[in-house]
């Protein structure tokens, strides 16, 4: 069949571009699974409620012709790709070499290692663990114990030697053994999907540049490369007042592959490759955005575009880079780092301020989610109006103090 021919032909043209996508398990499943899929990033991870909500969008605006999911790739070892039923030919094997990209990422970008091995294992075993406790202590003291572990892995993102998390699963006194576990699943599993959250636009972009190069290089008939083209065109499509993680992601990685001379969606020479493979391995979206975003790419995409103005313009790339930073990785989520932990005292936290004041009714609120399962003070260094600001919560009411 022309599918398995082409199919066969892309991953042999994957290797030979250098792409680690080798040994991809491909898996068909209909619409309503990979939506499901989509929500939850595992099929068979644990449920709640939050990602109800988020499911029932997906599905809304997949029904109303808004999204369509291709495929969905997992970060497991061997890798596991979900394919739509129904995708033609040509969606297929764009499909393949497009998870190639994605394959090679998980395998090789700093960020990402250690990550997929035993993923497949362990994400199923924390589902079945879970409705254990929910079986065994009732469903109400489970939810509740999740909604504060899942408030934390929020607010206070699980990543450094000591997380907000990571210190209370450690040393909260007022938790039950069987709650300390459920805070270390939810931390585990936001560490394995924050990684996917903290480089979505260099992992998109990367997938997106060489499935544009291996479905060039496959010598397509006139009608399929049409049918590709469209395809593609669709993938990178911009939507007013919004950003496309596909489109920037590729257009910053043609741009530093321009930089050796290698043309949009062409062959690159070795100097190009060389640091196209080096931005792979090193980076994130944020050290990706700092270091490659351009005025070219920020006019081309019209990113950030003022309407008010005569024409419109896009915004300088100094605006379009902070509003990206912003917006990626957990940005948009206050940073919060611990300074001491010892069980049975104070729990001293401090807010990385980044010129954005904290929602102060908001983070009262968080702190005392923290101290039922702390079981001791917590205090919170932060600021507000420019001012040092430290909030304290004891158990009874919180206590703000400016210095």
């Amino acid at each position: 069949m022309r599918r398995d021919e082409l199919g066969r032909r892309a991953q042999r043209l994957a290797q030979e571009f250098g792409l680690d996508g080798a040994g991809i398990q491909f898996f068909r499943i209909p619409q309503i699974t990979m939506q499901e899929l989509a929500t939850y990033g595992f099929l068979g991870r644990y449920g709640h409620w939050s990602r109800g909500k988020t499911y029932h969008r997906t599905r809304m605006q997949a029904n109303l012709g808004l999204q369509r999911f291709y495929e969905v790739i997992v970060n497991t070892e061997p890798p596991q790709a979900y394919v739509l039923e129904g995708n033609g030919a040509i969606e297929d094997v764009t499909v393949m070499a497009h998870v190639a990209g994605h394959a090679d990422f998980f395998r090789q970008n700093l960020w990402m290692q250690g990550l997929a091995e035993g993923a497949a294992r362990r994400l199923p075993l924390h589902r079945r663990r879970l409705q254990e406790y929910g079986a065994r202590y009732g469903e109400r003291p489970l939810e509740e114990t999740l909604d504060r572990a899942l408030l934390l892995e929020q607010y206070c993102a699980p990543f450094g030697p000591e997380d907000v998390l990571g210190a209370v699963a450690r040393g909260g006194a007022a938790l039950q053994g069987w709650q300390r576990n459920c805070l270390e699943i939810v931390r585990e599993e936001g560490i394995y999907f924050r990684a996917q959250q903290r480089t979505k636009i260099l992992n998109e972009g990367w997938a997106t540049f060489w499935h544009l190069r291996i479905m060039r290089a496959l010598d397509l008939a006139p009608g399929e490369y049409v049918e590709f083209a469209t395809l593609h065109s669709q993938i990178v499509a911009l939507a007013p007042g919004r950003f496309n993680p596909y489109a920037l992601g590729l257009a910053m990685l043609e741009e530093i592959a321009a930089d050796y001379g290698a043309g949009p969606g062409g062959d690159a020479p070795r100097e190009a490759l060389e640091a196209l493979f080096a931005v792979r391995r090193y980076e994130d979206d944020a050290a990706f955005l700092r270091n490659h975003l351009t005025q070219q790419v920020v006019d081309r995409l019209e990113l950030f575009l003022r309407r008010g103005e005569a024409g419109g313009r896009a915004a300088t790339v100094e605006e379009a880079r902070d509003a990206l930073l912003l917006a990626v990785g957990g940005g948009s989520r206050p940073q919060v780092e611990v300074e001491q932990a010892d069980a049975g005292l104070t729990l001293r936290l401090r807010h990385l301020h980044d010129g954005r004041d904290l929602d102060l009714p908001e983070a009262e609120a968080v702190l005392g989610e923290i101290q039922a399962m702390w079981g001791a003070p917590v205090q919170l260094e932060t600021a507000a109006a420019g001012q040092r600001l430290v909030l304290r919560h004891d158990g009874g009411a919180v206590t703000r103090r400016t210095e």
